[in-house]
């Protein structure tokens, strides 16, 4: 390497010139020795986004969360109480607000009962005339929110899907049942994932060892078993409880991730790399969990994408089975809203469509997401360098 004096000799360089050298930094030093360094993780999010399926299914759910959270906050109702205080005749099972008026039969009471807060009101609620089906049953047409604005003092009261057996908002409870389908999910998949993570790499390094050949035993154990049988058992002592799902799903469903995660250790466990960290002296938990790990977490994170939204629709077969059961009262669930709008399929079939796009959107969109961000982890996949 030149001496200064000896680079000036040599050049013959003036003192504007030298002012403009500057040593070259760390990051440069490595650009001109090793070429372009890759930031992985902006590669991957521009990789994935790349994908038309990842992308769009991407948009699906962000909008899907958006809807449910903006009906949330700004719905004037509750999810587990009727929109209206009215008579249960005008409120329960009622068809979208957009028709406007309707065509329905009443008992002799409710018709009564509408004239008297006509006479009340000032208000001209029967359109059209009214017609004795047979005694005690007339045939009238009326708007029944106009009826239940008028009984809450002019409250503007409208559902966009219309109401269920108990006179509660169905598009409230289906956006709320997607957040709280969201949210336990997510939860149950964490439980997963992490067990799944710690206890699978952890065999994978240790192959063949004994306390890898009892874990294999026992998942085969917990797969054998019908998870539709322990789930009757926990429901006959516990109850229908969302902390007796979370229990139940998460203790049947860490086998998937830790064999998954067992078998990608297995893979990579031979690596230069971690033979070069065992070389320096690196313990075997630093060499699976600071080499291995990494190195395999895009392919465990897809399937914790994946199994988030497997959760979801698991829950919803639940309670579509009827292990859940529908109160007054009952907190929203997909499949509970599915199960109760079977009935309502016929005069209002909104009702059962809007609770089973969603739930078919987020299933289907959740492959493609969990797809793409499997490609877009593996850098064996799309040329990059």
């Amino acid at each position: 390497m030149l001496d200064p004096k000896e680079f000036n000799q040599k050049y013959n360089l003036r003192k504007e010139q030298i002012s403009l050298l500057k040593p070259a930094s760390f990051q440069e030093k490595n650009y001109q020795a090793m070429g372009k360094t890759v930031e992985f993780w902006k590669d991957a999010i521009q990789k994935f986004f790349k994908s038309p399926i990842s992308l769009i299914s991407t948009i699906l759910f962000i909008i899907i969360l958006l809807i449910a959270i903006f009906t949330i906050i700004f719905s004037p109702y509750e999810a587990t109480k009727p929109i209206s205080n009215a008579d249960p005749s005008l409120v329960y099972e009622q068809l979208p607000s957009s028709l406007g008026a309707i065509k329905t039969t009443v008992s002799s009471d409710i018709l009564d009962k509408i004239r008297a807060i006509e006479v009340d009101h000032n208000v001209k609620l029967i359109q059209g005339e009214t017609v004795e089906l047979f005694p005690n049953r007339w045939e009238i047409r009326i708007n029944p929110y106009e009826i239940m604005s008028v009984l809450e003092n002019g409250k503007k009261i409208i559902a966009l899907v219309g109401t269920d057996q108990y006179g509660r908002d169905i598009w409230l409870r289906t956006w709320q049942g997607t957040l709280h389908a969201l949210a336990i999910s997510l939860i149950i998949a964490l439980i997963q994932f992490l067990i799944g993570i710690v206890l699978g790499t952890y065999l994978g390094f240790h192959i063949g060892t004994w306390i890898d050949n009892i874990v294999l035993r026992i998942i085969d154990i917990f797969g054998s078993i019908p998870w539709i049988i322990i789930f009757i058992i926990f429901i006959a002592i516990w109850g229908p409880y969302t902390i007796t799902i979370i229990i139940l799903l998460s203790l049947t469903g860490w086998t998937m991730p830790t064999y998954q995660a067992r078998l990608y250790t297995i893979m990579v466990k031979d690596e230069e790399y971690v033979y070069a960290a065992k070389v320096i002296g690196a313990s075997k938990l630093r060499q699976i969990y600071c080499h291995i790990l990494p190195n395999i977490f895009g392919k465990l994170l897809s399937i914790f994408v994946a199994s988030i939204f497997g959760s979801i629709t698991t829950i919803a077969s639940l309670a579509f089975l009827g292990f859940l059961k529908e109160a007054p009262d009952s907190s929203a669930n997909l499949g509970l809203i599915i199960n109760s709008s079977v009935s309502l399929a016929d005069k209002n079939p909104m009702a059962l469509l809007l609770p089973s796009i969603i739930l078919v959107i987020l299933a289907v969109t959740s492959r493609f997401i969990a797809n793409g961000i499997h490609d877009a982890l593996d850098p064996r996949i799309g040329g990059r360098k």
